[in-house]
This record gives structure tokens, sequence and C-alpha cells, in this order.
């Protein structure tokens, strides 16, 4: 319910923003720094569940940014992103969530809402991303989440230096540097007796 309230606070905000003003104004820009903050932050998190909960956050922002932008598939795919990784919080309680056909049911709709909003090939790369964040957040291994994020970003990349998300390109950056950095560090420590 939070996604689909996030997904109509951007489309009320989307319709009150003049068209001239949306691309390349330094606000929405900033927006993306926002969730930046938000999302590296998830990864120094030593629990999966923090992790996921500072994640949800960063969606949150990213709807508002990805929709002032006018990138209507990105911000589509974040909102479901933003249902099912509020829903693999609870994974560790609930049996019936670690059933892999979850997973699946997720990344078909993905590829549905993908379908519904499709803005051409480029669309194709914020699929990609979402899929692979999707996975990441399905992993139980806090390594493997960061690992697989970092393959998200750069699908990530791709997409928003199209829409017109410096923003976005800049932050996803950071988090390939921060989820790197993260797992060297935790290596490091993994080493010491």
């Amino acid at each position: 319910m939070v996604g689909l309230q996030v997904l109509v606070l951007a489309i009320e905000v989307r319709i009150l923003v003049p068209e001239q003003h949306m691309n390349n104004d330094f606000l929405v820009q900033l927006i993306a720094l926002f969730a930046l903050a938000a999302f590296a932050g998830s990864f120094h998190s030593k629990t999966r569940k923090g992790i996921l909960l500072w994640q949800i956050l960063s969606i949150i922002i990213w709807v508002i940014h990805y929709s002032l932008l006018g990138a209507w598939t990105g911000a589509s795919l974040i909102v479901v992103n933003g249902i099912f990784t509020t829903i693999f919080v609870y994974k560790d309680k609930k049996n019936w969530l670690k059933n892999p056909w979850i997973l699946y049911i997720a990344l078909s709709t993905l590829t549905l809402v993908t379908l519904l909003s499709w803005k051409g090939f480029w669309s194709i790369f914020a699929l990609l991303a979402v899929m692979s964040g999707i996975t990441a957040k399905w992993q139980d291994d806090t390594k493997k989440i960061k690992l697989i994020s970092i393959v998200a970003s750069v699908f990530w990349i791709i997409y928003d230096l199209r829409v017109g998300s410096w923003g976005g390109v800049v932050t996803e950056a950071i988090i390939i540097l921060s989820a790197a950095g993260s797992l060297i560090r935790n290596k490091k420590y993994e080493k010491i007796p």
C-alpha cells in the first residue's frame, strides 16, 4: 500500500510541476542524492533486515525522482521493487516467503510492469537493474546482496544516462564504491582470528 501511495504522490507532483522544469532541475537531481544516502547507508548494516529497511526508504525517494524526470518505467519498477522489498523483510519470519516461487512472482511482475510502462529499448536496462536488485534482496547472505547490488547499479547507470538522471549516475557509482568497500572491509575482518 505504501508503494501505491508513493506512486500517487509522485503522479500528483508530476502534474503540478511544469514539463520544462522537470528534466534538468537541480532539485530533481538533488533528490537522487538523498536516495543515495539511504541506499549507501544500507550496505553498512550488519543484518539483512537492516539493509532492506534502509533500501525501502531509498526506494520511496527514487520513485519521486524518476517520476519528476518523466521516467515512468523506472518509477513504476521501483514501486514494485518497494513492495517486494517490504515483503522480503519478513522472509526470515514467514516460512512461505522462503519459497522460490515468491522470487519468480516478483520477477514476472517486474516484466509485466515493464511491458505496461514501456518507453523503448532503454526500458530493458531499468528492468535488468530492478531484477538484479530484487534477486539481491532475496538472498540471505549479505555478501551476495552486496555483490548482486553492484550488478544492478551498472544497469541503473545505463538507464540513468538515457533518462537524464545525473544524480542517479553519481549515486550508482557511489553505491558501487560503497558496496565494494564494504565487501573489502568485511573480507579483512574475516582473516583476523
